[in-house]
């Protein structure tokens, strides 16, 4: 009974490995689970480039925990869009499934590489759906300096599920 009533260690509860962490993960900060970013890149000493929303910040792997670990056809999408300058192997960016700031995240790569590599008119596809999508990445297109204008294609080149980009001249 005496042993009983003693107090006891309180155990300190084990850190997650966050060496299953990578480049296109969804993480969120440990203290701050509502708001997700994707990683850009891992570092050495336990840092990774993270994208919260438009906001790149350098993050310690220990403060993040994994929302969504990237799948297969999500990395497809991000070959294209992270390409180096001057390499972007289409004029159309397909971001359907994507989270809304992942999707922003994307677009804003592919627009810049576009622009790097001498194209003047790129296509998002974003999907019709509910438009959340869609509303994101037109008030991303709103604000972006290198956009001349944007409007929904035509019917018979996707209608509402894909916008048409017009950058201006480097």
């Amino acid at each position: 009974l005496k042993k009983a009533l003693q107090p006891q260690e309180e155990s300190k509860p084990a850190l997650p490995d966050t060496s299953a962490l990578a480049p296109n993960d969804t993480v969120a900060f440990r203290d701050n689970r509502e708001m997700t970013g994707l990683i850009l890149e891992t570092m050495e000493g336990g840092k990774a480039v993270v994208a919260f929303g438009s906001i790149k910040m350098v993050v310690e792997l220990s403060d993040l925990i994994l929302v969504k670990k990237s799948d297969s056809t999500a990395a497809t999408r991000v070959r294209i869009s992270t390409a180096l300058p001057g390499q972007v192997e289409s004029n159309r960016l397909d971001v359907r499934g994507l989270y809304g700031d992942e999707a922003v995240l994307e677009t804003e790569r592919f627009l810049y590489a576009a622009l790097s590599a001498g194209l003047h008119h790129v296509d998002i596809l974003h999907g019709k759906g509910t438009g959340a999508l869609r509303r994101r990445i037109h008030d991303y297109l709103q604000t972006c300096p290198i956009v001349k204008s944007y409007k929904l294609a035509d019917w018979l080149r996707g209608g509402a599920g894909v916008t048409e980009v017009e950058l201006e001249d480097s």
